[in-house]
């Protein structure tokens, strides 16, 4: 993913539109990936270095190629220029946020993206449930 190619692609007009009416969203359905090797579909995607200062700047949830740490604030970085989607303000402001996470290893993750403020209903398989459990008796 280059930086200097999505951002040429948001501003073609077709896309400059698209991404316009993400604002409106009445429904937004996202996965939720944690920063890390297998647990997110944009790790393998970039270079070890923009992986490395993520991780430094304390990214830990990935969500449509947008990074968090884990208070819910979103990381800038070469990660962000390379994204095309909705913003997470987009996200945020949807009137219904559906999150999809599965397997312990994403529970950091998904409480980040709690506390961003991204998730009202949360989709996820019983070892990511128990996870969660955990980190709230903590």
């Amino acid at each position: 993913m280059a930086g200097e190619g999505a951002a040429a692609l948001r501003e073609t007009p077709e896309i400059a539109r698209t991404l316009a009416q993400a604002g409106d969203l009445d429904l937004a359905v996202f996965a939720i990936g944690g920063w890390g090797p297998g647990l997110s579909t944009v790790w393998d995607r970039i270079q070890e270095q923009d992986r490395q200062q993520a991780l430094a700047a304390g990214a830990v949830a990935e969500i449509s190629g947008h990074l968090i740490d884990a208070r819910g604030t979103a990381v800038e970085g070469p990660v962000e220029d390379s994204v095309i989607a909705a913003s997470l303000a987009d996200l945020r402001a949807a009137r219904r946020r559906i999150a999809v996470a599965h397997g312990a290893g994403r529970a950091p993750a998904v409480l980040a993206a709690v506390r961003a403020g991204l998730v009202d209903i949360l989709v996820c398989d019983i070892p990511l449930r128990d996870a969660l459990a955990e980190l709230e008796g903590q």
